[in-house]
C-alpha cells in the first residue's frame, strides 16, 4: 500500500487539466443529430436539389461550436471555407459545377525533387490534383459538376484534400526549400510552460526507453517482445501527450507504419527501426520543437470509430502478456503493455471524449512530473485515490449526459499500481461510453 500513501498527500486544485488538448482530433458525425442533415443532404441529391444538397453537407461539416467553417449562399450560389489543422480549403459551388482548392506553398523556383513528388501523389489520389493557381501558388484541387457531386464524393474528396495538406504543410517547405509556406489558419498558441513540460517529457522518455536496462533483469536478446513494448509504448505515449504537427509527428507515423507495415520482418529489425527514430526525435532541436507545439481546429478525423467487439478483442489480446509479466514480477512491462494499449487505440482509432477523458486520466497516473508541471502545480503530490474516483465518477456523468441509457459500474483495483492501470484499460474495454 505504499503507492496508495503517497497519493493520500495529493488535494490541492490542479490548474487546467482538462483545458489542455491530448490526443488526435475526433470529429463527432456519429451524433444522431449530424445523421438527420446528412440524410437531407442525400433526398435533396437525389431530387436533383444540387445546392441545397451542398448546404446541407456543409452543415453536417459544421461543428457544434460553429469554429471550423463558414459560409455564404445566394439563390444559385455558395461560397465557403473551412479549416483542417493549419490549412484552410475554400470553394465555391456556381453555374452547375462545385470547386475547392487548398493552397500549399509558393515556389521560390520549381525543381525537379517536388515536381516529381507531386506527380506521384496526384497519382495516388482519389479525387484531388496538383496544380498552379493564377497567382503562382502550388494548391491542391478537387472539383465537380453538380449532378456528379453525391454527398459522399464530396465529403471523401474535401476529406482527402484537407488532410494531405494539414498532413504535408509542415514537412513540405523543410523537405524542399525551394518552397515557401503560404495561407495557413490561425493556429491557437501553447504557453511556454506547457512547451518546456512537453520537451522535458521528449527528453525523459527517450532516455528511459533507450536504456540498456530497461528491461531491468530480462535478457533484450530474448525477450524481444518486452522490448518491443517499451518502445512501442514511449512513442504511442509521446503522440498522444505531446501532439507534435511536423518533423516529430513524421517520425512518429514513419516508426509505426515501419513496424506494422511488414508482418515479415524480422523483430530484431523492426527494434533497430524504432530505436532509430527515436535517435531522430531525439536530434530536434529545442526551437523547432517549439514551432510545431501548437493547437488546431479541424473538420475531418484522421481515425474511424471502433465497434465494442474489436475494441474487446484488441484488449484482451494484449491482457494475456500483462498477466504473465504480473505473475513474474517484471511490473515496468505491465505498464508498458497498458501504455501501449491505450496509445495504440488512440492513434489508430476515433473515441467520445468521456474516452479520452479516461486516457488523459491514466496519463495523469503514469506521467504525474508531466501533469504537475503543465498545471502549475509545484508541490511533490501526487493525484490521490479519493480524486482518482471522483475523477472517474465526473466522467461517467458527463457520458450519461450525452446518452441518458448509459451505466456502468466500474471496479477499480486498489492493491497495485500496475493492477489499477490495468483497470482503468478495463474502463475502456467494457464502459461503452
Amino acid at each position: 500500500m505504499g503507492f496508495w500513501q503517497n497519493l493520500i498527500n495529493g488535494n490541492q486544485e490542479k490548474r487546467r487539466s482538462d483545458e489542455l488538448v491530448f490526443g488526435r482530433f475526433t470529429d463527432d458525425f456519429s451524433n444522431p443529430s449530424r445523421a438527420e442533415i446528412w440524410d437531407q443532404a442525400i433526398l435533396h441529391y437525389e431530387k436533383s436539389d444540387y445546392v441545397l444538397s451542398i448546404v446541407q453537407l456543409l452543415e453536417y461539416l459544421l461543428n457544434s461550436q460553429k469554429t471550423n467553417l463558414s459560409y455564404t449562399q445566394t439563390e444559385n450560389e455558395i461560397n465557403f471555407s473551412f479549416i483542417q489543422g493549419s490549412k484552410i480549403i475554400t470553394g465555391y459551388v456556381k453555374n452547375e459545377f462545385f470547386y475547392a482548392e487548398v493552397k500549399l506553398a509558393h515556389p521560390i523556383e520549381m525543381k525537379i525533387g517536388f515536381l516529381r513528388e507531386a506527380i506521384e501523389t496526384t497519382y495516388h489520389l482519389q479525387y484531388g490534383r496538383f496544380a498552379l493557381s493564377d497567382d503562382q501558388t502550388i494548391c491542391l484541387l478537387f472539383d465537380s459538376y453538380l449532378e456528379e457531386a453525391s454527398p459522399y464524393k464530396i465529403f471523401y474528396g474535401l476529406k482527402e484534400i484537407a488532410q494531405y495538406a494539414d498532413r504535408k504543410d509542415d514537412t513540405i517547405t523543410i523537405d524542399f526549400s525551394s518552397l515557401q509556406p503560404v495561407n495557413s489558419a490561425d493556429v491557437i498558441p501553447i504557453d511556454n510552460l506547457e512547451k518546456e513540460a512537453k520537451w522535458l517529457l521528449v527528453k525523459n522518455t527517450i532516455k528511459k526507453c533507450l536504456d540498456p536496462n530497461s528491461l531491468g533483469a530480462l535478457n533484450p536478446d530474448k525477450f524481444q517482445g518486452a522490448l518491443t513494448y517499451i518502445l512501442l509504448a514511449g512513442l504511442y505515449k509521446l503522440d498522444f501527450l505531446i501532439k507534435p504537427e511536423a518533423k516529430m509527428m513524421q517520425y512518429l507515423e514513419e516508426a509505426f507504419q515501419d513496424y506494422f507495415r511488414n508482418k515479415s520482418t524480422d523483430l530484431g529489425e523492426k527494434i533497430n527501426s524504432l530505436k532509430l527514430k527515436y535517435n531522430q526525435i531525439d536530434q530536434i532541436d529545442k526551437v523547432s520543437f517549439d514551432k510545431e507545439l501548437y493547437n488546431v481546429h479541424s473538420t475531418f478525423s484522421w481515425t474511424n470509430q471502433i465497434n465494442q467487439a474489436q475494441l474487446k478483442e484488441i484488449i484482451d489480446a494484449e491482457f494475456k502478456s500483462f498477466d504473465w509479466y504480473f505473475e513474474n514480477k517484471h511490473f515496468q512491462i505491465c505498464e508498458a503493455i497498458c501504455t501501449y494499449i491505450i496509445g495504440y487505440l488512440f492513434y489508430n482509432y476515433s473515441f467520445s471524449m468521456p474516452m479520452k477523458q479516461v486516457a488523459i486520466l491514466y496519463f495523469e497516473l503514469t506521467e504525474p512530473d508531466f501533469f504537475q508541471m503543465i498545471n502549475e502545480n509545484k508541490s511533490d503530490s501526487k493525484i490521490n485515490l479519493h480524486d482518482l474516483k471522483k475523477k472517474l465518477q465526473q466522467i461517467f456523468n458527463s457520458a450519461k449526459s450525452i446518452n441518458p441509457n448509459f451505466n456502468y459500474t466500474y471496479t477499480l483495483s486498489e492493491d497495485s499500481y500496475y493492477l489499477m492501470l490495468k483497470s482503468l484499460v478495463i474502463v475502456l474495454r467494457d464502459a461503452n461510453m
